[in-house]
């Protein structure tokens, strides 16, 4: 009886043995990713200056019922970020992708700021760091500091290959704890919140707290396959990382370019059901149905009419009205391609140019009125719209500034302003001269030092607020 017990137990420890061995294994190996990996994360503190009546916004908007997904800044940061007068200060994190001080983080921890330090691993030496580029669309931003030697850096994974309960590590430094790791898996891929037309989220269990955001999420390979940036409100163990692939293509044109430049047709459209692909005679739905051309924009120039539905744009058929703006996006401005749309029961082949939605405003504009700068406003290129631009934008009369050029580093570019940008108030006054605008302007900076603009970019108004320096 016990030659018995002991062989039995002699067979369950063979079988035990290679699970044993292998999450010794696993361990070892999330040991050592930890630590490589973490020396490339680096702690972000920005420092921007807010208006008091951002800051009462901020204190009754926390009252009310939070909306299920949340940036990181949106739910804490009352509670997190300590005040220094009209100076509000955030943190959160990046990770270097090259040896010479590049930095890939979130842009709304960045956006606005009037300084921008860095500290490195095991480093307690604070750098200054400079934006060397952002996109609104997709969160992401880029950034830069003086690289004291040679830095250890971290590469982008494909994210495509990355697959649902495969391991991931997010390294960060939540609620200023530097350098903290936590393990999780992807949970799902794919994920669009309604954050924009570019939404391609990683969902994630791994636990990600404020602080967390614009660090990276690492796979067993030690490859970043998402960006950490939002989590839901009123969840547990749900989080969202921007794509690896995403980031990756939006980085390079930050870091080559200064900004993200999309492709842009001119176009409104729609989906197409099935009632309507048989009115259209179409054999099935799909594709995206063109209900409004912007004039001597892409499309029209292309011979585009409305009425019709896009089929095909080069050699990827395009599913539906959102499909159709994420592939003209992804187009480089200039780029000449193919276009197959459906008019009257058939195929219609045209050569569409992609245009870049900018070049509506300033192609419009003589060389001398380009030039015109407004010298109370550090960093901003100005002019007047035109009538006829004034017409396209849906105003009865000109009015607004149109933003030409942004100097890095100013505080224009700080407050998020962008070329292609259009001033339509200043101070909640109507702006419709650059001498009414320099007014304003000198105004604010005696009585506040800030001064609150109201934006229109593309079809979307919003308010900035401004440092004035």
């Amino acid at each position: 009886m016990i030659l018995r017990t002991i062989q039995l137990l002699f067979v369950c420890l063979c079988m035990l043995y290679p699970v044993w061995s292998e999450g010794k294994t696993i361990q070892a190996n999330l040991t050592s990713l930890a630590e490589k990996s973490g020396k490339a994360v680096v702690n972000i503190s920005a420092v921007r200056k807010v208006d008091s009546r951002e800051r009462l916004k901020e204190l009754f908007r926390l009252e009310r019922q939070a909306p299920p997904f949340e940036e990181f800044p949106d739910r804490f940061q009352s509670h997190l970020n300590p005040e220094l007068g009209s100076l509000q200060r955030s943190m959160g994190s990046g990770f270097l992708i090259s040896t010479d001080g590049y930095i890939v983080t979130n842009n709304h921890l960045v956006a606005g700021a009037e300084e921008i330090t860095v500290l490195l691993h095991n480093d307690d030496n604070p750098r200054q760091a400079a934006i060397v580029g952002y996109d609104t669309e997709t969160d992401l931003a880029l950034i830069k500091i003086d690289a004291p030697s040679m830095l250890s850096t971290l590469a982008f994974a494909n994210s495509d290959q990355a697959r649902v309960g495969e391991w991931v590590l997010a390294i960060g430094n939540p609620f200023g704890l530097d350098h903290s790791v936590t393990l999780g898996i992807i949970s799902a891929k794919g994920r669009a919140l309604g954050a924009g037309l570019f939404d391609d989220f990683i969902q994630t269990d791994t636990s990600i707290n404020p602080g967390n955001s614009g660090g990276p999420l690492i796979n067993l390979s030690g490859g970043v396959v998402g960006i950490n940036t939002a989590i839901m409100a009123n969840g547990q163990g749900i989080s969202f990382a921007v794509s690896s692939n995403l980031a990756k293509q939006i980085v390079h044109e930050l870091r080559t370019r200064g900004r993200v430049m999309r492709g842009w047709l001119g176009v409104s459209v729609q989906d197409v059901d099935s009632l309507m692909a048989k009115a259209l005679a179409l054999p099935s739905p799909g594709g995206a149905l063109i209900s409004g051309l912007t004039p001597n924009a892409a499309a029209d120039k292309a011979g585009m009419h409305v009425g019709d539905v896009i089929l095909r744009l080069g050699y990827r058929v395009i599913k539906d009205s959102t499909d159709l703006l994420r592939t003209v996006a992804a187009q480089q401005p200039g780029q000449e391609t193919k276009i197959v749309v459906w008019r009257n029961g058939l195929e219609q082949h045209l050569t569409v140019t992609v245009g870049n939605k900018d070049d509506l405003f300033l192609e419009q504009a003589p060389h001398s009125e380009q030039a015109e700068k407004a010298s109370t406003l550090d960093g901003l290129t100005l002019r007047p719209i035109t009538e006829s631009e004034g017409k396209r934008l849906g105003l009865n009369s000109p009015q607004g500034l149109l933003v030409l050029d942004v100097r890095p580093g100013s505080a224009a570019e700080s407050a998020g302003l962008q070329p292609g940008d259009l001033i339509m108030q200043a101070t909640r006054r109507t702006v419709r001269s650059l001498k009414e605008f320099s007014s304003i302007v000198d105004h604010a900076r005696k009585e506040t030092g800030t001064i609150m603009l109201l934006i229109r970019r593309g079809n979307k108004d919003f308010f900035v607020t401004m440092a004035l320096r």
